[in-house]
């Protein structure tokens, strides 16, 4: 069995309430979602953590899911955009089954 290795809800911890920041990101709008606890707020209330080159995670607390995305690109938010588009909409309420 795996070890906790961060808070349960580290994510609705009060410093991370929206807190628009002015950055690169702000330019096209969307760093103005707010940034905390090292993480970027984004869209439909999910949240992200920023590595180099493409390589970041996206917390959706909503569908209950992490997607963790290593790449080689400087266009995240390009990516971001097929996250919100393809994936999102694609994820279901319901629990998948359980493994027989």
């Amino acid at each position: 069995m795996g070890k906790r290795l961060v808070y349960l809800y580290y994510h609705l911890l009060p410093g991370f309430s929206n807190h628009p920041c002015i950055s690169n990101h702000s330019r096209s709008g969307r760093g103005l979602q707010g940034y905390g606890y090292q993480f970027w707020r984004c869209r439909y209330n999910n949240y992200r953590g920023d590595g180099a080159f493409g390589q970041f995670c996206i917390v959706m607390p909503e569908q209950d899911a992490v997607l963790a995305i290593t790449s080689g690109t400087t266009n995240i938010h390009g990516i971001l955009d097929l996250v919100w588009e393809y994936l999102l909409p694609a994820m279901k309420d319901d629990a998948l089954p359980s493994d027989k």
